[in-house]
């Protein structure tokens, strides 16, 4: 009986000290991954500077074959300062015009989905429906005016495509309901 219980005092500390061995090695683990992320997002936000002019970086990132490197960031639609899209120079938008961009889906979508809301009751306030209607085609021409400054992003014009659409429904929604 000793002996049993001997073995089972052995064998939960044995597995304790696994336990406690794996949870260290997947801490170091995730420090490591931790540590070489940040380090790549502070290369990268510091521009990663190689010694390379502008455009020897715009073609470092060519093959042999001719094709880019970075084809699947193209083909998201991620391009980064300088990147090549069809021979045609994709320029970074500023700092509003990215934050306009990155706000876009989820503003649209609140400003048509509490437009909704307002026309559907019995009596529609028609003066918050008006202003909901312009703040849509506000934000739709501040997109519009993104794509105009850079047609070489194809998902801003995207969303100007979409905030036109979002605009005209308003206006006639509004128009039906409280004109």
């Amino acid at each position: 009986m000793r002996r049993i219980m001997k073995d089972d005092t052995m064998s939960t500390t044995h597995t304790k000290r696994s336990i406690t061995e794996r949870a260290a090695s997947r801490s170091f683990l995730f420090v490591t991954l931790l540590a070489t992320l940040l380090a790549t997002l502070f290369a990268t936000a510091c521009g990663g500077s190689s010694g390379m002019g502008d455009q020897e970086a715009a073609t470092a990132g060519t093959s042999a074959g001719g094709e880019a490197e970075g084809a699947e960031e193209e083909a998201s639609g991620d391009y980064g300062p300088g990147a090549d899209s069809g021979g045609m120079i994709v320029q970074p938008l500023g700092p509003d015009q990215q934050g306009i961009l990155d706000g876009y889906d989820d503003d649209a979508l609140a400003l048509v989905q509490e437009l909704g809301g307002t026309l559907e009751l019995s009596a529609p306030d028609c003066g918050r429906a008006g202003e909901l209607r312009d703040a849509i085609c506000d934000l739709a021409d501040r997109i519009c005016d993104i794509a105009d400054e850079h047609p070489e992003h194809t998902d801003v014009t995207g969303k100007c495509d979409d905030g036109q659409t979002h605009c005209e429904t308003a206006r006639q929604n509004v128009e039906d309901r409280c004109d």
